[in-house]
This record gives C-alpha cells, structure tokens and sequence, in this order.
C-alpha cells in the first residue's frame, strides 16, 4: 500500500473485527502516521521520508503476523500470507517506494498544478527532455495540445457526425501526451489513454496531468474489463501496426472492443484509410465523414447494430 502512495500522501484503513486496537499496532509498524480514527476506520498519511521502512522490520513482521493469526487461522491463504509478509521481501518491496527527490528540478520534487490548470501547463521535470515529436519536450506539449484543441472545437464536436451526449467511454489508442483527452475535459466523458510499447514513454506525462493511461501492445488483446467504450480514436495507429502485426487481426480486435452504434475516428496516410475503410465496410460499418488532403486525412465511422434479415437453415449442423 505504502508503495502506491506520494510522499505524506493520505490513506483509510478499515478494520472491520471487534478488536477495533488493531489501528494502533499496525498503522505504525507500515509508516502510517494516523491523523484521525473513528469507528473502524483509520486515516493517516505516509511519511515524507523512508527512514521508518528501514527500521523496524522484523517488529512490523512480528505484528502483522500476530493479527494474521488472530483472525484468518482457519483460512488456506495462511501459508502464502505469511511467506509474502517475511521480512527479507519487505526490505525488496523498500526499493520501489517514492523517494523524495532532493533537486527542486526533478520530477517529485513538486505538487503539480491545480486542476484543471495541470491539464496545459507542462510539467517542470520536462525541460531537459526531448520530445515524443523530435522538439524539445516542453514546445512539443504546448504544440500537441493546441493543435487537439483546434481539431476537437473545429471538427470533432460538429463535423463528423458524433452526437457526444452518447458517449460516455472514449479510448485515446495511441495517446502521445494525452492532448485529445485534455480537449475533452469539458465534456462528460471518461477518456483512457494508451501508449503503445514502441513509442515514446509518455505515459509519466499523461499522469502529471491528472489522466487516466496505460501500456499496451496493440499486437496483443486489450482487457476491456470491465467496460466497452463507445469512442476509439487512432492518431496514425493503424500504419504503425501493420508494420509489425496483421492489420486484420488487429481490425477484429477493434470491433470487439467498440460496442455497437459506437464511433471510431482514425486519422491517417491514405493508404492506409482506404485499407481501413475496405474492412469496416465488410463488417457493415457506415462511413460518417472522410477527409483527405495531401496524402493524409481522417475518417470517422459509425458501427451499425448490423444482424442478417434472412434466416437459412444450416443441414449439415443438423442431426
């Protein structure tokens, strides 16, 4: 748990057994320095340093065992809790906890900005960085979320056919810096942005800024649990996958994760939109807007709720 936290950042125990003095044994022993407790909860916040991890252990160990012991003695996970609780993994898991940078320029040493002052001010950490399009990082952001800006006031919200009061869930599947989601902040939408594995490592950026994003291999099945989306938006995505991966398969995989009458808009080299658009249409997919100019252009397409009108009785399946 510490791990997940920002230095003196803020968490709630819940104790939910009658020996409600647990709070006081344990909060301690992981550095959870308490702030209030009331009922079965306990709040408190980690320290601003690591030095308590590093003393202790074996006390922490000797504690949380005791309460393992206290209530779960019957249960099958006994064996495997008190393995994952030996001292020795404590001090490995130590390493990865946040450390307090101690350069005012490095990424840590600062709160970000207020929302949603956050989502267009570049994060101080990027100025000795090169950026994801070859600039220096910082010029790159200001550019990237500016041209999002202009092309979701100017065409998103009402050229391409996309009556947003429907969408609720949006994908961003190549998100550099998460400006097209930053363009949404005014709309009600849930965006998840995703940085494929052969990009820049963008993905620090995209959480300075208060959003949601991840990794992935798009060569590889997206874990859409527990939601479908109802917008995918590919910013040269598709002429990068057929690079490495079949481009079909990865169409298939599309498909499954846009539920039905959802959109998807994909911006790219012509060649590549026409070969898109030959497979949308082959699923029954209708093309709401297409524009192309000097070899690149956008389409946006609109996956119908398509079933066959006609039934024909299969004979070989019967027996």
């Amino acid at each position: 748990m510490s791990s997940y936290l920002f230095p003196i950042g803020y968490s709630n125990i819940f104790f939910f057994y009658s020996w409600h003095t647990s709070s006081d044994f344990i909060a301690p022993q992981i550095c959870l320095i308490p702030s209030r407790s009331r009922n079965s909860t306990t709040t408190g916040h980690s320290p601003a340093s690591l030095c308590c991890y590093f003393v202790g252990i074996q006390e922490a160990f000797a504690i949380v065992t005791a309460v393992i012991f206290k209530f779960w003695h019957r249960q099958s996970l006994l064996r495997s809790l008190i393995h994952a609780l030996q001292p020795s993994h404590w001090r490995a898991c130590i390493t990865c906890m946040h450390r307090v940078p101690v350069d005012s320029s490095e990424r840590g040493s600062r709160w970000p900005e207020q929302w949603p002052k956050r989502l267009e001010t570049a994060p101080y950490w990027l100025n000795s960085q090169v950026g994801g399009y070859g600039k220096a990082a910082p010029e790159d952001f200001v550019a990237d979320y500016k041209h999002w800006k202009d092309v979701v006031a100017k065409s998103y919200l009402s050229g391409v056919g996309i009556n947003w009061s429907s969408i609720r869930n949006v994908m961003d599947m190549r998100a550099v810096y998460g400006g097209f989601a930053a363009a949404l902040k005014d709309l009600k939408v849930w965006v998840m942005n995703v940085v494929p594995i052969d990009s820049a490592d963008t993905l620090p950026i995209i959480y300075e800024r208060g959003l949601f994003g991840l990794y992935h291999d798009w060569c590889e099945s997206f874990n859409t649990y527990p939601r479908s989306y109802d917008l995918l938006h590919a910013d040269h995505l598709f002429s990068s996958i057929k690079k490495r991966c079949n481009l079909v398969t990865f169409f298939a995989e599309v498909d499954r994760i846009l539920r039905p009458e959802g959109k998807l808009i994909v911006r790219d080299d012509a060649a590549t939109i026409k070969e898109v658009q030959g497979m949308a249409k082959s699923l029954w997919w209708e093309v709401r807007t297409t524009y192309l100019e000097d070899n690149e252009g956008f389409i946006c397409f609109h996956k119908t709720y398509w079933r066959p009108n006609a039934t024909e009785t299969i004979k070989a399946a019967i027996v």
